[in-house]
């Protein structure tokens, strides 16, 4: 796992006893781009770090978006975040949803049961082919040297020209060293912040 990049893992489920929705198969979308998904697999999605809304329903018969339902979760780097979603007991309503970060070697444990139910362009994202391991390592070292230099950067120098840190907003290390990460909206140092992938407030 690229230690840059994050995960979003997807986690479908249904009461055993609503087993028809097993031969419906849910739908679920990442910032508004729609993604397969597998009952009870971990659908597992390599992300960059930042703030994405994960969306999870069931095409249903005459439902197209049967018990849709939506969380916002917070990625950091190697962080891994898994999204429950429990489909509703009745079409008219929402499924309930969640999110918490979860060990990557937890993850990977179970990466041999996704690979199978996985379509093949979502295990490649596990698991690169052996011809591209060079380019791999390469971009790995690049992105080691990059996150080496941003972390011995002073606080002070952060503070100092903060509208040259991540224009745009993205989540930066805490000038404050209070937390682990603090959002950045391309102008200010925001009060979301973020420790271990678990998001909270604090105001500078």
């Amino acid at each position: 796992m690229d230690p840059a990049q994050g995960t979003v893992v997807i986690r479908p489920k249904f009461f055993v006893l609503a087993f028809l929705l097993n031969f419906f198969k849910p739908k679920g979308s990442i910032n508004g781009h729609e993604v397969p998904l597998v009952w009870r697999a971990p659908n597992a999605f390599p992300v960059p770090p930042g703030r994405y809304e994960i969306g999870v329903w069931l095409p249903y018969l005459f439902f197209p978006r049967m018990g849709y339902s939506a969380v916002v979760v917070d990625v950091m780097p190697g962080a891994v975040v898994e999204v429950v979603w429990n489909a509703p007991w009745l079409v008219f309503l929402a499924g309930s949803i969640s999110a918490r970060p979860v060990d990557p070697q937890q993850l990977y444990a179970q990466a041999p049961a996704a690979y199978q139910a996985q379509p093949q362009h979502q295990q490649a994202q596990f698991q690169q082919p052996q011809q591209q391991a060079q380019h791999q390592q390469a971009q790995h070292q690049q992105a080691q040297h990059q996150q080496a230099q941003h972390q011995q950067a002073p606080v002070r120098q952060a503070q100092a020209v903060g509208a040259g840190v991540g224009v745009g907003g993205s989540w930066q290390p805490d000038p404050s060293g209070r937390h682990q990460y603090r959002w950045w909206d391309g102008a200010s140092w925001a009060a979301d912040v973020s420790d271990g992938g678990v998001s909270s407030r604090d105001p500078m």
